[in-house]
C-alpha cells in the first residue's frame, strides 16, 4: 500500500515529465514580440512597449505619453 506521499512525489514527477522544455522553444519565446494594432486605421495610435516593459504611444507631437 502506498502511502499519500508517495502518491504526491509519482504525480509531481509526471508533471515535471511533461513540463520539459527545450532549449530552442525558450529562445523562440524570447524573440516574439507582442504585436499591437491601432484602433482606427485613420490614426495611428499604436502602443509600444519599452525595454523595460513600459507602454506608451507617441502623440500628434512625437512625445511618449506613457500608458
Amino acid at each position: 500500500m502506498t502511502t499519500l506521499l508517495e502518491k504526491l512525489a509519482a504525480q509531481l514527477n509526471s508533471v515535471r515529465a511533461k513540463a520539459v522544455i527545450c532549449p530552442q522553444e525558450i529562445e523562440a519565446a524570447r524573440i516574439k514580440k507582442p504585436i499591437h494594432l491601432p484602433r482606427n486605421t485613420g490614426v495611428d495610435n499604436s502602443i509600444h512597449i519599452g525595454p523595460k516593459g513600459g507602454r506608451y504611444r507617441i502623440n500628434g507631437s512625437g512625445r511618449k505619453v506613457y500608458i
